[in-house]
């Protein structure tokens, strides 16, 4: 019934998941990998994408800053189920990339891509996962942070004791919540 309206609904929804909403990018890119063959499941589907939507409107990422830059570090987040797609028994990455302080947590990327290989267990996929992280936005992200704040990790005289934060000036946070992974 839908499918002459899907790819309209679903970008126009996808437009928004990925500036504010990417608690909605991987049910819109599930639903995308079928535009060209629609059944009545997929209608079923986007109904309650819709429903969750029209339920949730007032939730949206936010993101606040209160430190001054050598105060703030990138923190790099990942994760993957397992075997998530029924068809393809492919798991699913999940990347989060912020910037975050005292009193600062500023979202920077977040990415959610089924992955191009077959996993088989928890841990491969979790490594899978934490490897696309690093490669796609871990090291980007760190030549971006030390062109940013460069100029705040001078140096400092012989005699000054430097802190915690000050001894790793361009260190990124990896997080993962799979122990076997890390």
């Amino acid at each position: 019934v839908l499918a002459a309206i899907a790819s309209k609904v679903l970008m126009k929804v996808f437009y928004g998941a990925r500036v504010a909403r990417p608690d909605l990018l991987r049910a819109i890119t599930y639903l995308s990998q079928f535009l060209t063959k629609w059944t009545p499941e997929c209608d079923r589907r986007l109904h309650r994408l819709m429903c969750y939507l029209k339920g949730t409107l007032k939730h949206k990422l936010v993101g606040w800053v209160g430190d001054s830059t050598n105060d703030i570090r990138p923190h790099l987040f990942s994760d993957a189920d397992f075997a998530g797609c029924q068809t393809t028994n492919k798991s699913t990455t999940g990347v989060y990339l912020s910037l975050e302080g005292p009193n600062t947590c500023f979202p920077i990327s977040t990415i959610s891509k089924k992955q191009s290989c077959v996993s088989y267990s928890t841990p491969e996929a979790e490594l899978v996962a934490g490897a696309f992280a690093l490669r796609q936005v871990g090291c980007p992200a760190m030549t971006l942070w030390q062109c940013l704040a460069g100029s705040v990790y001078d140096t400092p005289a012989d005699n000054q004791k430097l802190t915690n934060a000050e001894q790793l000036p361009y260190c990124l946070y990896f997080h993962g919540d799979n122990s076997a992974m890390v």
